[in-house]
């Protein structure tokens, strides 16, 4: 580099690394929450280059390290960032964050392999809602860096060893996985496709296990090998579970002339009205019902004690709670698929008013039940880990789920159910408590706090108290019972009131049916009507007279919501706001998910 350069990143910090405390601190947190899920080091090459003093040391790209210093920071001791005299652990990330970014633009490096790793861990950065360079900008350079070094091919056998080999494949794994998170979190479509690669699936074989007597920094590497295997069985069920969330937010969720997409919320959602705008092109329903199979499939496949169970054994050891916050992770996002799947059918069907019984509301209302019975899981599971008090354990990509689980909550307000309206308050204000524990270390989370806050405000107040007009099929449930089940859990409506039938074995960390569901029906996007088992089926019910909102009064007529949200540049035009209107451009309900 040039003198100039070096002179101004010296004069910058860039160059300064963290005192060897906090280095060791940032690394530890690297490996424990990072690592495990998106594998994107080799752990031995790092090693020797920590380990300055073993006989193998090397040497390692000052660019990977500080932006290793950068993420790690994140769930490092706050005594150490305070000692340095931040107020916050937001106000250390950015610190931290601005040394990679000065090192990046500088292109203080050259070698491909660690210009990916760095740009997959800048995706780990959200500044604000208009920030220009976000977490989908990085990962597509990152997909762009990766494509000329050949990481979306097999590795040929002459080319690389194995353990090059292996490598490489967790790398691109890991592309693939936070290219699938960015886009969700950020409203944006996936870009890579099934067809762009041809890299195998992720495989726990294609992780190594390492001997725990091996000059390894203490808090690095998990002492026990079972565990070691348990991280790697982590990253392939999440990269499997991304894979299907890649293929949902593809088909079900396209791009509006903004490049956005309505994957967290609608634009009608943020007008007060649980709608979304469907496209001109109909969608793919039997590539959606494969993707709801597919999905059901990895959950009554998923290996024993990978997803989150309850009670939550307090756990000590710094790899225990590690494990119990990517499991959490893994639960939610899998909840946050079912979410993404359902979504469309619910919200298309809030447009129009279809006969109760046909096929196509006895579809819809499943889908409801379905999105209302993830929404509050995703809330208990993050309520499991409040109470614990290790919600600073967890990885900022809860906060999308948190976000779609708390839209959720707020429209069951809106519901004609007294029991529904009362548990969409409390798990709002649950969700709302969930999301200022992020505060402290993630601007996202004030954001999303202020989403929720908007749209539960506006929608309060655009229904006149009293008012007897509003639609009944805005937001409720159907008063017939029914039940569903996805993978290995079941769940059902009574009334219009969720009731969770399914219990938990503690040993296995999966949900198992409990004798009240006694294998009852098994219905996903595949399934037809018939297959659903009714208790009875009545009209949906229809209060004489209901109260105002508040009360849990369904807001008013659409015309009331029309461009009442004055939000300004909080980058709140997910889905083409211009064009929410096009009511003859929506599809028709009664043909939608082929119903």
């Amino acid at each position: 580099m040039d003198p100039e350069d070096l002179e101004c990143l010296t004069k910058k910090g860039a160059l300064t690394v963290p005192a060897p405390d906090l280095r060791d601190a940032c690394l530890r947190s690297f490996f424990q929450h990072v690592q495990p899920c998106f594998p994107i080091l080799d752990l031995k090459s790092v090693q020797a280059c920590v380990n300055e003093s073993g006989p193998n040391s090397g040497k390692l790209s000052l660019l990977l390290f500080q932006a290793m210093m950068f993420v790690g920071s994140t769930w490092v001791d706050i005594r150490f960032l305070r000692k340095l005299g931040f107020l916050t652990r937001h106000a250390a990330r950015k610190a931290l964050h601005r040394k990679v970014r000065l090192l990046y633009d500088s292109d203080y490096e050259d070698d491909r392999i660690c210009l990916v790793q760095c740009l997959i861990l800048l995706t780990f950065w959200w500044e604000g809602p208009n920030e220009n360079k976000d977490a989908w900008h990085w990962i597509g350079t990152a997909l762009s860096v990766s494509r000329t070094i050949g990481l979306h091919q097999p590795c040929a056998e002459a080319t690389f060893s194995p353990e090059i080999a292996r490598f490489r494949k967790r790398l691109w794994w890991t592309i693939l996985m936070r290219d699938t998170i960015a886009s969700f979190g950020l409203s944006r479509a996936p870009r890579i496709r099934d067809e762009d690669h041809f890299v195998d699936m992720l495989e726990v074989e294609d992780f190594d296990v390492y001997d725990t007597d091996s000059d390894f920094m203490p808090g690095t590497v998990p002492l026990l090998v079972s565990q070691q295997r348990m991280f790697a069985r982590l990253a392939t069920e999440m990269a499997r579970l991304c894979r299907i969330l890649r293929r949902v937010l593809q088909l079900a969720y396209p791009e509006s002339s903004s490049g956005q997409t309505a994957s967290l919320y609608s634009s009608r959602q943020l007008t007060g009205l649980n709608k979304m705008t469907l496209p001109r092109k109909a969608l793919d329903i039997e590539q959606l019902r494969i993707c709801d199979q597919d999905l059901d499939r990895w959950r009554k496949e998923a290996p024993e004690g990978i997803l989150h169970c309850r009670p939550m054994v307090e756990k000590f050891d710094p790899f225990d709670k590690a494990e119990l916050a990517h499991r959490g992770l893994l639960s939610m996002l899998y909840h946050t698929t079912l979410m993404a799947l359902h979504r469309p059918r619910i919200l298309a069907s809030s447009s129009v008013n279809i006969p109760t019984q046909t096929p196509a509301q006895v579809g819809q209302d499943q889908s409801r039940i379905v999105v209302r019975y993830a929404a509050i899981e995703i809330t208990r599971i993050g309520m499991d880990f409040y109470e614990a008090d290790l919600v600073s354990s967890l990885s900022a990509t809860c906060l999308g789920c948190l976000l779609s689980a708390g839209i959720s909550h707020i429209f069951d307000m809106t519901s004609t159910e007294v029991l529904i309206r009362s548990e969409g308050v409390q798990r709002l204000q649950q969700s709302k408590r969930l999301l200022q524990e992020f505060s402290d270390g993630h601007i996202a989370a004030d954001w999303c706090t202020s989403i929720l806050d908007k749209i539960s405000t506006q929608v309060q107040m655009q229904v006149p108290a009293g008012e007897d007009n509003a639609p009944q099929r805005m937001c409720g449930a159907p008063a017939r019972s029914i039940r569903v089940q996805h993978g290995d859990a079941s769940y059902s409506t009574g009334g219009g009131h969720l009731a969770m039938a399914a219990t938990l074995d503690n040993t296995r960390g999966k949900p198992t049916s409990s004798p009240e569901t006694n294998g009852a029906l098994t219905t996903g996007l595949g399934s037809l009507p018939g297959d659903i088992q009714f208790q009875g089926i009545d009209a949906f019910s229809q209060p004489s007279n209901p109260g105002p909102l508040v009360a849990g009064q369904p807001p008013g007529s659409p015309n009331e919501f029309t461009n009442i949200l004055g939000l300004g540049d909080m980058w709140l035009d997910i889905a083409g706001i211009v064009n929410t209107n096009a009511e003859p451009d929506w599809i028709d309900s009664s043909t939608f998910w082929g119903n």
